[in-house]
């Protein structure tokens, strides 16, 4: 993989799991790719690390709840 990543200049894209886990939040995400060594040798985009989240919360009486979280933000992505 590292031959390849490397003859494209290529970007190493990933993004949080929607189950519990090691790559559940970005934190922790980060965390798992600095142990493993990932972020010496590649440019890593989590691509859900900056955009805000809706997540369905329930319904009651036929309306539907949902609410918003904005996890980080970050306005521009420079390689």
């Amino acid at each position: 993989m590292k031959d390849i990543i490397e003859e494209v200049d290529g970007v190493v894209v990933e993004c949080n799991t929607a189950y519990e886990g090691t790559r559940n939040t970005t934190n922790k995400h980060q965390k798992l790719m600095q142990e493993h060594g990932w972020d010496k040798y590649y440019q890593i985009d989590i691509t859900d690390s900056h955009v805000s989240i809706i997540a369905f919360q329930g319904a009651s009486n036929g309306r539907l709840w949902w609410s918003s979280k904005t996890i980080i933000h970050r306005s521009s992505i420079q390689y």
